[in-house]
């Protein structure tokens, strides 16, 4: 019974919020000196006293109803990622029957929408200095989803998909974010008119392997017409609305496994014994050797979170219940039980690993240099590495030389692949809490920057300090240089359904390489393609380098420039130098 009277509670303030709206405006009407101000104000109360209250009669109190919602979601919680969602599926049969009946118009409809999502851009979360070096540009990933397919398998754009890239391409500001279903059936201008909206806002848009997408939720366990209505969640992950419940789990660097693999368990920088002692690197005399002590390491460190989280989601669901929240999903509605506590029909939690293409790129240089062509010893890898290459520039040489994922090259893309194939069975073949099922990602948002300053000397021709690669499974910056056909092949051979929680892959391209029609449509046909080959995510930085070197040195003149950072939008000027530089050292690609 608490549960249920907590949720009433809830639901009852937020009625009780909206009914304040109510009386405010019937106050303001009151005191209005044109007519027609007032009618507006009026208007105004009588769908503030209607919804949430009751069902909403129009596409205007539909809008009404999920804005007042959405305040209250973010006032229960820590406020980050609630996403609105399907906007242009649950909100169909509103705006169809509205324009039958002659209550609303397409452009009406559209300046709704705008507002709505001006309004989303009125919140910031606050973070602490620390976790903000993780989470920099005030993310606040409301996500709505576009496009995509019904739950019987067919194309599901409506003209209310074109609407709200419109309307988000108009406002242009950091929310919305957007995300585009990609798929077979999709029309195409619907794919074309996307990539215009998303050169137009530089890097707002995210698109999405619909196909890829729906697989990956079917395995794990949602019926096919359920998996077909996923949105995304956070920055990357799948996730059903409504019957689901999800759990950040924490991330593992694999970049810095691999630095305890190379150094018996020591941190470099530190000289600490921290991770296992998987023994004297100097004396491994094979790839095998190098890549079980790797794998030691991160089971380790995953088993450490594992048993971090149990603590943490059993006090999050005895102190920090969510009844609002609960109220929205089916399970939780009908077991009583608040979704923190599992009452969701199907619960989650992801955990995350970085620097997977800076560990790709180490081990292709180990295996070539080292075992393969024997042109350095481990013994000799290893000292340069402790001195940071300052007395081997000739080895750090050989290494930058060997071959580097996102060129289309199978020496290393198979590494990359398989790396993330073991790190995903690592993942799920454990449980939390009993029976929380563990799903993985590939994934690090801004975290390669102070992940990367925690980290010494790598293999692949990083240097103590430096960044790690972006993203999740972008290729690392400066390293795709053969062109963007042959990023996205590389990037494609990982098995991205395997990723059960997603992935990130960004590319930037100069906006010359966009400059008409036919351009445009060669981009949407890469993205197309990428899905096609099974791929699940990719977005785009449509700038060029001069421009954003100029933003860093006038700052005040570009302060609407709008970048994708990780898989958030933010503005360039508000970043700090270190990720706009990192954002800069993407490879820009002046073609297509």
């Amino acid at each position: 019974m608490q549960f249920y009277q907590a949720a009433t509670i809830c639901i009852d303030a937020v009625i009780g919020f909206a009914a304040r709206y109510a009386i405010l405006a019937e106050h303001m009407a009151s005191e209005a000196m044109s007519l027609t101000r007032k009618k507006e104000l009026l208007h105004i109360a009588e769908v503030c006293r209607q919804v949430p209250a009751g069902p909403a009669r129009t596409f205007r109190e539909a809008l009404q109803s999920l804005w007042f919602v959405h305040i209250g979601l973010l006032q229960e919680s820590f406020g980050y990622s609630y996403m609105p969602g399907e906007l242009d599926q649950y909100l169909w049969p509103y705006y169809e029957r509205d324009l039958k009946t002659g209550v609303l118009t397409r452009s009406h409809a559209k300046d709704l929408l705008r507002f709505l999502f001006v309004k989303m851009n009125s919140f910031a979360y606050l973070l602490s200095n620390n976790h903000s070096k993780y989470f920099l540009g005030f993310p606040m990933c409301q996500i709505i989803t576009v496009g995509g397919t019904t739950a019987e398998g067919e194309d599901a754009t409506n003209e209310l998909s074109y609407i709200c890239l419109e309307a988000d391409a108009e406002i242009g500001m950091t929310q919305p974010e957007t995300v585009v279903k990609v798929h077979p059936k999709m029309p195409e201008d619907f794919l074309i008119e996307a990539c215009r909206v998303g050169k137009q806002c530089i890097g707002k848009l995210k698109f999405i392997g619909d196909e890829v997408a729906t697989h990956k939720l079917v395995n794990c366990g949602y019926p096919e017409a359920d998996a077909r209505r996923y949105v995304l969640i956070g920055c990357h992950e799948p996730f059903v609305q409504g019957i689901s419940h999800f759990w950040p789990g924490g991330h593992v660097s694999l970049a810095k496994c691999l630095e305890f693999a190379l150094n018996d368990g020591k941190d470099r920088l530190t000289g600490r014994q921290i991770g296992v002692a998987t023994g004297d690197p100097r004396g491994f005399s094979s790839m095998s050797q190098v890549i079980d002590a790797l794998f030691v390491q991160v089971r380790y460190f995953f088993r450490h979170l594992l048993d971090a989280d149990e603590v943490i989601f059993r006090t999050h669901a005895e102190h920090w219940p969510a009844p609002l929240q609960s109220s929205l999903i089916r399970g939780c509605i009908r077991k009583g039980v608040d979704c923190f506590a599992k009452g969701a029909d199907y619960n989650f939690s992801f955990f995350s690993t970085g620097g997977m293409a800076n560990v790709g790129d180490a081990l292709a240089a180990i295996k070539k240099v080292v075992f393969e062509e024997q042109k350095i010893t481990m013994g000799q890898l290893i000292d340069a590495l402790d001195s940071n290459f300052a007395d081997a520039p000739e080895i750090l040489a050989l290494l930058k030389s060997a071959p580097k994922f996102g060129n289309d090259d199978d020496y290393v893309d198979l590494i990359v692949k398989d790396l993330a194939k073991r790190w995903c069975e690592e993942v799920q073949q454990h449980r939390v809490w009993d029976d929380i099922i563990p799903q993985a990602a590939v994934a690090i948002i801004t975290g390669n920057i102070p992940y990367g300053a925690t980290i010494g000397a790598t293999p692949d021709g990083r240097l103590a300090g430096e960044p790690l690669g972006e993203g999740g499974i972008s290729p690392v910056q400066g390293r795709n240089t053969v062109g963007p056909t042959a990023s996205i092949k590389s990037v494609a051979k990982i098995d991205h359904a395997s990723m059960k929680s997603g992935s990130v892959f960004n590319m930037r391209f100069s906006p010359s390489a966009l400059k008409n029609e036919e351009s445009i449509k060669r981009f949407a046909a890469l993205i197309k393609t990428y899905c096609q080959l099974g791929g699940f995510h990719i977005q785009f930085n449509i700038v060029d380098t001069n421009t954003l070197r100029e933003a860093q040195e006038h700052p005040d003149d570009y302060r609407d420039l709008l970048v994708r950072v990780a898989t958030y939008t933010s503005y360039f000027t508000e970043l700090g130098r270190e990720l706009q530089d990192n954002i800069i050292e993407r490879v820009e690609f002046g073609d297509i």
